[in-house]
């Protein structure tokens, strides 16, 4: 069954995913990093930051770049997107990200996805905006594929737009272990 699970965006919320892949979204720009990718980045000792500082990475739309988090995080891996220039960031860009999104954990057999939507942590697209459109245009829920569990880390106003989502595409409710968040499964 595909799930759809909320959790706040704090580092030990991580902890109640494990053997996920977490899905990092970055824009070239380079300022501090924010949100998921700059949770990561201070747990992970500044890696995604020297990356960035020597130009090993340059979030340029389409880039991917494969993190093994070691012992630092409890997740098998850390992929991160690039997103191209904020300024070309657009709805059709946060669903091509997405489908990127997919189609990686696909080539992974990877199952379980934390992620924090492209653009929210810049204040680029709303919560509302960003949930409407995983909703409706992430492959796995259109399709109902069973294979894929999201967690989606944002702000805890996501977590009733997620609900409303949940049930206008016929998801059931649960709660998760330990109160970190809601799950949705179909």
């Amino acid at each position: 069954m595909t799930s759809v699970q909320y959790i706040p965006p704090r580092l030990d919320a991580i902890r109640f995913v494990p053997e996920s892949v977490i899905c990092c979204f970055q824009f070239q720009e380079k300022k501090p990093l924010k949100g998921i990718a700059g949770l990561i980045d201070w747990r992970m000792l500044g890696c995604v930051s020297r990356l960035r500082i020597a130009d090993t990475w340059e979030a340029g739309f389409g880039e991917r770049l494969l993190v093994m988090p070691g012992n630092r995080l409890p997740a098998s891996y850390i992929v991160l997107f690039g997103c191209g220039r904020e300024a070309d960031f657009t709805e059709t860009v946060y669903t091509e990200l997405l489908t990127q999104m997919i189609g990686c954990a696909r080539e992974m057999r990877a199952s379980r996805i934390v992620l924090s939507p492209p653009g929210r942590s810049e204040d680029l697209i709303s919560g509302e905006a960003a949930i409407r459109l995983f909703f409706q245009n992430c492959p796995a829920i259109m399709c109902n594929e069973s294979e894929f569990s999201f967690t989606i880390m944002d702000s805890l106003e996501i977590q009733s737009i997620i609900e409303s989502e949940s049930e206008r595409h016929r998801l059931r409710t649960d709660l998760t272990p330990l109160n970190t968040g809601r799950t949705f499964t179909s």
